[in-house]
């Protein structure tokens, strides 16, 4: 294999262990999430190897200060949150892993193809799954006081006495009166800066751009409607033991709602957010 080759590869190998450390990191500092660390430190461990008979030679023939590409020009933008830094950590992973794919399509190299493009869109889902859990978790910092309404009046009433989060259920509305008022809740929540929760109706959830959806043991499943909402939407659940929150917690939901009563126990038990709402009446 010639020497530019190796360069290109190595330079690809770095870049793509590199991001790869950073994203485990995050996974592991940040998320506290074990299982995702260890998938992405398995992925760095692969790819590190990915070309052993070519080391030595690919060690030799770097050039780090002769690199053209080191003389230009890149404003690197700063990362205003840890989203960013996730998402520019993944691309640089990903765009790397393409050149390593197409450099081992080169006859003389030893490497396995599968073993790029493998990677590469597992770090597609790598890159979803973290977003996500870093989005989710940003809102769930910011639930704070907690109201559930079910009609206009007792949604006003919520607003103005400024709670932080706001579970609007459909009560005895119709569906197209509860899309009307979640559509104009969804502009009241962004000027009123409180979030936004729908109870059970996923496809308003989605049609209102609502903060998340709180379900119950009536609704779909956890992991349905996981698959189904937006990466930024989270999920509470109310439970009424804590064999159920546990349960819901495993199943991917963000926070659980219970009762005053069950909270202390609950809350020895999980490690997401417990809250006991308040429900406005319409006094």
């Amino acid at each position: 294999m010639n020497e530019q080759t190796l360069r290109i590869i190595d330079a690809n190998l770095d870049r793509t262990t590199e991001g790869l450390r950073v994203l485990e990191d995050i996974a592991r500092f940040v998320l506290e999430n074990s299982s995702v660390a260890g998938i992405l430190k398995n992925l760095r461990h692969t790819i590190h190897q990915a070309f052993p008979d070519y080391s030595i030679n690919l060690i030799s023939a770097r050039d780090s200060a002769a690199d053209v590409g080191r003389l230009v020009e890149h404003k690197k933008e700063p990362a205003t949150n840890l989203v960013d830094t996730v998402i520019t950590n993944a691309r640089r992973v990903e765009q790397s892993l393409r050149v390593l794919e197409e450099a081992s399509r080169l006859p003389e190299s030893l490497a396995k193809i599968a073993i790029f493009e493998d990677a590469r869109y597992l770090m597609y889902e790598l890159e979803k799954e973290l977003v996500s859990r870093l989005c989710r978790g940003d809102k769930c910092t910011k639930l704070g006081s907690y109201a559930i309404v079910d009609n206009e009046t007792r949604l006003f009433k919520a607003i103005e006495r400024r709670f932080r989060t706001i579970q609007f259920d459909p009560g005895t509305l119709t569906q197209r009166e509860f899309y009307r008022l979640a559509e104009d809740s969804r502009e009241r929540s962004r000027a009123g800066n409180f979030l936004l929760i729908i109870g059970v109706h996923l496809g308003i959830t989605l049609s209102s751009n609502a903060d998340g959806v709180a379900l119950n043991e009536s609704s779909v499943p956890i992991s349905v409607a996981r698959n189904l909402l937006k990466v930024d939407q989270i999920i509470g659940y109310a439970a009424k033991s804590p064999e159920e929150a546990i349960q819901a917690e495993s199943c991917g939901a963000d926070y659980i709602l219970c009762s005053e009563s069950l909270k202390e126990h609950i809350s020895s038990e999980v490690k997401i957010p417990v809250i006991s709402p308040v429900r406005e009446d319409s006094e």
